[in-house]
């Protein structure tokens, strides 16, 4: 059924074709919406089709944002079912056959009216009536893009006085400050082809995608070129082909997801996904109800990838990429009354934030709010810096764990964003519990292993019932033939001290913030002198903008008992409480009656925290074991260090750093390791004699890593054990 009333329509529709029935959307939640051509050109050769929907607020006052799709050639569809848009697809009771939508909580239509457009021509159900009219460039498209706004305003004449925004995802960087008169929003946008593409080089050393090594030598010999570098500097080719090696397997869009495929059905899929929009989107009925022109494109696309943009593709006949920068349609837009709000996903490698943070800083900009967080229901949601001159402002908002279709992955922070912008003793004095299984393998023949658990203070029950943890550095004392460490704290300088720099890396601190504090503070971030005031002061910017993180892991929110996640520490405490001081539980365990009041995960009493003094009951009097590690080098012994690299208690780049102190020779060069054909880390391997030493980070893992990738870690651990000689006798 459908209501009209001049040019605008409300729909509620069950639409049947194709051999599927596909539900449009509930009567009591319907919202107003408008698809219908725009022409233009000369004879209106060009038949441009737009999707409207009317702020669900006050659309008469609100603003009003024209949306381009990015590519080029992705159709305005796209953004609208799966991103910003009112509605999106209820995969979990779709199937090919029977494909359902839903309302999209987060859409910008909640607070905006919102045109999403399918340009240039060629692109969704846009096409043209002669041959001229189907080609187009960069250039021309910021022509149309104005062109149809400026029609689009003549036919809705009420929308007038709107306070008008232009705004576009990725590739649209080109375009959209071309087309942008009083405001503009862009999403991980393509500004420069140079510094854009260049800034995947940086951004994949900061995130842990390549080694130290890599990275300084890759730099050393491509003198900062690292996409249109000369063919004859061979030195620099080599690097480049063990970058590629890197992340050659690794998901640009969003690094931290695995490569997938149609039988990967997850939302973040695109080759999953694309199969409910191709299916819905060309079903009869729909096109029916969306008044496409019958016969003018053969099959709907949610991309044209004829004109779809790849680094240094050659133009084609249909589109001309000529325009190289936009950095100076910044400029022009800055002597105007003109307000820009830029974001940017901190795990997208498509357009990484660090070439978005180079550009702006190339426009010489006062800054109006320093680096700082920004929050959503309470949680550290991003960080956001303001640059303003003379009425012009440009806001630059980073969204944590997003990747490159920001809205896909945060809708809600999208939205926001958008939004607000418009030991054991004598005589068995001690007795120590401990929790014993036997391998499932081979018990009389597989390696045993110790496990000590962290704090100090934390139960061995923990790592029994949730992961497999180890934060105490200092078991190689132990003399043992091997070891492996989870995430250790191993010198009590570097690794605190590596959390300023994971805190760059991971986006948590601006580069300026951490160049001052660099500076200043000349390396000592921990132990730094009282009087050294400009120190003292940056290191309190840096806690501003780290004290809402969550350093086990930067993606996961602070939580407490009301977050039932099995990440979530306070919740699952409840768990792990009352089943260890149940009766029959202990009982079952064989625990002494009467010798402990309550069974506690931890003993906060003598739990390790910075500068924190000896207690009455633990002293903390081993510094570093950096030179227990140097004294196992003479040894027979083999090593495994495994870090989360989105752990910030003691983050990757300190073991690095102390590893690269043992002057070991390298074995195995830093390399992707895999589980089940996906990227799971990254690996190296240190020999000497008859030492060896594994290095290993586990991708998207934080402290408590087998918490958070249990299968990636065991698959280490087994691989590792593997790879050694191991008989009942050694």
């Amino acid at each position: 059924m459908t209501y009209a009333q001049s040019q605008y329509s409300l729909k509620f529709a069950t639409i049947k074709g194709a051999g599927h029935s596909v539900a449009l959307y509930k009567p009591k939640e319907a919202f107003a919406m408008m698809d219908r051509y725009i022409g233009m050109g000369e004879e209106d050769a060009m038949q441009v089709f737009y999707y409207f929907v009317e702020s669900e607020r006050n659309p008469s006052e609100d603003p009003l944002f024209l949306y381009f799709a990015g590519g080029p050639g992705a159709s305005g569809l796209y953004p609208f079912l799966y991103q910003n848009g009112p509605l999106s697809f209820n995969f979990e009771s779709s199937k090919r056959g029977n494909i359902t939508l839903e309302l999209n909580p987060y859409s910008w239509s909640k607070v905006a009216n919102v045109i999403f457009v399918d340009l240039p021509i060629g692109v969704g159900f846009s096409y043209a009536k002669t041959w001229e009219a189907s080609r187009s460039s960069d250039s021309l498209l910021a022509v149309q893009g104005y062109e149809f706004l400026r029609k689009w305003l003549v036919e809705n004449p009420r929308f007038v006085s709107n306070p008008l925004y232009v705004s576009g995802i990725s590739y649209m960087g080109i375009i959209v400050p071309n087309v942008a008169l009083e405001g503009y929003l862009i999403i991980n946008p393509l500004t420069d082809k140079f510094i854009d593409f260049n800034s995947r080089f940086e951004y994949a050393h900061r995130l842990a995608l390549i080694s130290d090594d890599i990275y300084e030598s890759t730099k050393a010999s491509c003198d900062g070129d690292y996409v249109y570098n000369v063919p004859e500097n061979s030195l620099c080719a080599d690097n480049l082909k063990r970058v590629a090696e890197c992340t050659s397997r690794i998901k640009f869009g969003f690094i931290l997801e695995p490569v997938c495929n149609v039988t990967d059905r997850v939302p973040t899929c695109k080759d999953f996904t694309d199969t409910f929009i191709q299916t819905w989107v060309n079903s009869k009925g729909v096109q029916k109800a969306l008044n496409i022109h019958e016969g003018t494109i053969g099959k709907w696309e949610y991309a044209n990838t004829s004109i779809a943009y790849d680094l240094k593709k050659n133009d084609t006949v249909y589109y001309s990429y000529d325009v190289w920068s936009t950095i100076e349609s910044h400029k022009q837009l800055l002597t105007k009354n003109c307000q820009a709000l830029i974001m940017c996903a901190d795990h997208d490698m498509v357009f990484p934030y660090l070439g978005t943070e180079k550009w702006i800083k190339n426009l010489n900009l006062p800054i109006e709010n320093a680096w700082e967080p920004w929050f959503v229901r309470t949680q550290v949601a991003g960080y956001q810096m303001t640059y303003a001159r003379r009425g012009s402002s440009i806001q630059f908002a980073t969204v944590k764990g997003a990747g490159h279709a920001l809205a896909m992955y945060k809708p809600e922070e999208a939205l926001a964003l958008m939004d607000r912008y418009v030991g054991v003793g004598e005589d068995d004095a001690v007795q120590v519990f401990y929790y014993f299984v036997e391998s499932e393998r081979n018990p009389t023949e597989d390696p045993l292993l110790l496990y000590l658990t962290g704090g100090p203070g934390t139960s061995g029950l923990y790592p029994f019932l949730y992961q497999i943890d180890n934060e105490r550095g200092s078991q190689p004392q132990l003399n043992i033939k091997g070891c492996l460490l989870v995430s250790p704290l191993t010198d009590k300088f570097i690794d605190f001290n590596s959390r300023i720099e994971a805190a760059h890396r991971l986006a948590l601190i601006s580069d300026d913030i951490y160049q001052a504090t660099k500076e200043t503070c000349h390396g000592n971030y921990i132990d730094n002198d009282p009087e050294n005031t400009l120190c003292s002061s940056n290191l309190e910017h840096v806690d501003e903008c780290t004290n809402g993180i969550n350093f086990s892991n930067i993606l996961d929110p602070l939580c407490d008992e009301t977050n039932m996640k099995p990440t979530c520490r306070e919740a699952a405490n409840i768990f792990i409480d009352a089943w260890a001081n149940n009766k029959d539980v202990q009982e079952a365990l064989n625990v002494r009656e009467g010798i402990i009041e309550k069974w506690e995960f931890t003993n906060t009493s003598i739990r390790y925290n910075l500068d924190k003094e000896d207690t009455i009951y633990y002293s903390y009097d081993v510094f570093s074991s950096i030179a227990d590690h140097q004294q196992l080098l003479t040894k027979s012994c083999q090593v495994l260090i495994i870090c989360g690299d989105h752990d910030m208690t003691f983050p990757c780049v300190g073991q690095e750093k102390w590893i690269s102190s043992l002057n070991l020779s390298i074995e195995s060069p830093w390399e992707p390791w895999f589980v089940s054909k996906q990227v799971a880390g990254y690996q190296m391997t240190y020999a000497q004699s008859q030492y060896s030493l594994k290095f290993a980070t586990i991708k998207g893992a934080g402290h408590s890593v087998a918490l958070y990738k249990p299968k990636e870690a065991f698959a280490m651990m087994d691989r590792w054990l593997a790879s050694h000689t191991y008989s009942s006798g050694s």
